[in-house]
């Protein structure tokens, strides 16, 4: 069962040396773990070449040039956006405040917790894409309402001097009604909230658990909650982002009343005014090619396998990776992550009977395809505890190692339950399978929760069963080609130089959760804009075929930009150092940008058009039930007119007060 088993390799150049400590790794101090590669420098002095496993460095390096580029583009998109230096300054000034105070507040819980070395990555990218997207919408929707409020109110020269003044009561009616479509703003971040835990993680600091919502996965040796808190610490920045933006862009944005440029985004665009020509008079067609097209996409994604990244995946100028590798040449891949068995007796063991216990658990061990060795660890001081160590003949993250792991904690448990012997697994190789295993679970648990919350939320606000449902297949659409494109690019190496992908494996296992919880909320912000401007014309009136036009035209740019500035942010974060994070970067870029333009820009508007009036279609009885929520504010503004018609009457422009 031991043969082959060796620390020293047959050339006797390369030497492995396995550090155990008194307490868990994930409990150890940062400054104890460190001392060890201090060690081991000094052994450089003389000519060696010492590396370390993944456990014991840690690669924090964060912002680079593809980050800086993205930002770039954010910033020129923004200009272009509104035309002014400042107004493309407040979203870029907003998402850096919110991601500074969220990372220092979570790095300063650092000193009381543990945090796993993707947080602040994910934390950065997440934070910077909302809150710049989330201020975007805000400074939009402020100018337009301030241009509505000179254009409804009527102006007057006061006598005393140029200053332009507004007659009381007159537009008082329509400005009410358009700055009540500000509520949109705090709406739209309500679909990222719903995504909600489907058990709330212990000890999470946060308030918004858009991103809380994937279960806390606890170490199996000491049962502390260690991978809860990565999303938790991503959920606290974008909540920050979207505190941040609502009001710290809104007090900035309002210093500029009299000096806001015109609104390009108000007219119809001439480019928009086209493209929803184009798909809605070949609507069918253009429904047919784009769920086509997105279903090849996603095919890749029913291979989907999850994991935590091994040292292999690990940056080739890492420590990590270049201790795997020569472990692996010299050792076999397997000895990269060696499986710790532990077998509880009932009663305590002889002497005598020790050795045979251990042969009769190492054989059927060995009988499991991909057990290299089995090797006896000890005995307990009170003889009722056996540990072995089990050698996979593949790397940990493989999917015979997962096999075997598998079979030992089920059929070598089955086989010795019979004698009351408790057969069990552990270590850094099995916690990490078991995370992906209960992540893996719970994942349509958890997507049926948040888009049953999201439905909800989208029939409230457009009074329709239709609009909501359709938000929701587009959504299943861009997430399924999102997830084909990663498991072609990190599992099959597809396009793997342009990617810089050096070695495929599986995804990092928090990725379906984080990316379907985001990518969510960003898809339902994007058709809350769009659709909420179809339907703000549907209500004042129009018929379907021009609330659809009208809608369209007006709220276009603004999804645009707005996808165009998450396309950029997140393709920044790709070529990031810490390969982790990466597939998370890619598959939110493609996400978006799949969701925004070819979901959200062509096939919602071209089903819409399809669909008609049905569109908007909701039961009486349901219309009863759920509550009325006047976004809109075409109430408001029905309510009013006759007041303005009669003010505009007794009071004529240009007359005194």
């Amino acid at each position: 069962m031991t043969s082959g088993m060796r620390m020293v390799s047959k050339d006797g150049r390369s030497a492995l040396i396995q550090i155990r400590f008194h307490e868990s790794t994930n409990a150890i101090d940062t400054d104890l773990m460190a001392q060890v590669p201090k060690v081991g420098d000094q052994l450089n002095k003389h000519g060696m070449q010492i590396e370390y496993g993944q456990e014991l460095v840690y690669s924090n390096e964060m912002g680079g040039l593809g980050e800086a580029l993205g930002l770039l583009a954010a910033a020129i998109v923004l200009f272009l956006m509104f035309g002014s230096f400042l107004l493309a300054g407040l979203p870029l000034a907003s998402a850096f405040t919110s991601v500074a105070f969220a990372l220092t507040g979570a790095l300063a819980f650092t000193h009381w917790i543990s945090l796993q070395q993707v947080a602040p990555m994910l934390g950065a990218m997440l934070g910077l894409a909302v809150g710049i997207d989330y201020s975007l919408f805000i400074v939009n929707r402020h100018r337009r309402t301030l241009i509505h409020e000179v254009e409804d109110s009527g102006q007057y020269a006061d006598p005393r001097g140029d200053q332009t003044q507004h007659r009381d009561g007159d537009g008082h009616g329509r400005q009410r009604g358009r700055s009540r479509r500000s509520d949109r703003d705090d709406l739209a971040g309500c679909p990222r909230d719903c995504a909600d835990p489907l058990a709330q993680p212990d000890g999470c600091p946060s308030g918004d658990h858009g991103l809380c919502g994937r279960r806390c996965v606890t170490d199996p040796d000491s049962g502390n909650v260690v991978f809860g808190r990565t999303p938790c610490a991503a959920s606290q920045t974008a909540a920050s982002a979207e505190v941040v933006a609502h009001d710290l862009t809104t007090a900035a944005a309002s210093k500029r009343r009299r000096s806001a440029p015109a609104d390009p985004a108000e007219a119809a665009h001439p480019v928009a005014s086209a493209w929803v020509g184009f798909v809605t008079r070949r609507a069918a067609f253009v429904v047919a090619a784009v769920v086509v097209l997105l279903g090849l996409i996603a095919i890749p994604s029913s291979q989907l396998r999850l994991g935590l990244p091994d040292g292999g995946n690990e940056s080739p100028n890492s420590s990590a990776y270049k201790s795997y590798v020569m472990i692996e040449k010299a050792f076999g891949a397997g000895a990269n992550g060696p499986i710790l068995v532990v077998a509880d007796f009932p009663e305590p063991v002889s002497k005598d009977d020790e050795a045979e216990q251990q042969v009769a658990i190492g054989r059927e061990i060995m009988a499991i395809p991909g057990a290299e060795q089995v090797v006896p660890v000890g005995v307990s001081e009170d003889r009722k505890t056996m540990a072995f160590q089990v050698v996979s003949a593949d790397g940990p993250s493989s999917e015979q190692t997962l096999s075997l792991v598998h079979a030992i904690r089920d059929g070598v448990k089955k086989t010795f339950a019979a004698q009351d012997i408790k057969v069990g697994v552990t270590g850094a190789t099995v916690a990490n399978i078991e995370v992906s295993d209960r992540l893996a679970d719970a994942l349509i648990p958890y997507l049926a929760l948040v888009m049953g919350l999201s439905l909800l939320l989208l029939m409230i606000v457009f009074r329709s069963v239709v609009v909501p449902i359709l938000a929701t297949a587009g959504f299943l659409l861009s997430v399924g080609a999102s997830f084909g494109v990663i498991v072609a690019v990190y599992q099959w190496g597809w396009l793997a130089p342009v990617f810089d992908v050096h070695r495929t494996g599986p995804v990092f296992s928090f990725m379906p959760t984080l990316l379907i919880g985001i990518l969510f909320g960003l898809a339902m912000d994007y058709q809350m804009f769009l659709v909420s401007g179809m339907h703000e014309a549907y209500s004042h009136g129009a018929n379907a075929a021009t609330a659809i036009k009208r809608g369209f035209t007006h709220s276009a740019k603004v999804v645009l930009a707005a996808g165009l500035i998450m396309v950029a942010v997140f393709g920044g974060f790709v070529y990031t150092p810490m390969t982790m994070s990466r597939p998370i970067a890619l598959g939110l870029a493609i996400g978006v940008l799949v969701d925004a333009f070819v979901v959200r820009l062509t096939l919602t508007p071209a089903a819409m058009h399809l669909l008609g009036d049905r569109a908007w279609w909701l039961p009486e009885w349901l219309d009863k039930i759920l509550p009325h929520v006047d976004v809109e504010g075409a109430a408001l503004v029905d309510s009013e007119q006759p007041v303005e018609a009669e003010q505009a009457v007794e009071e004529p422009v240009g007359a005194p007060r």
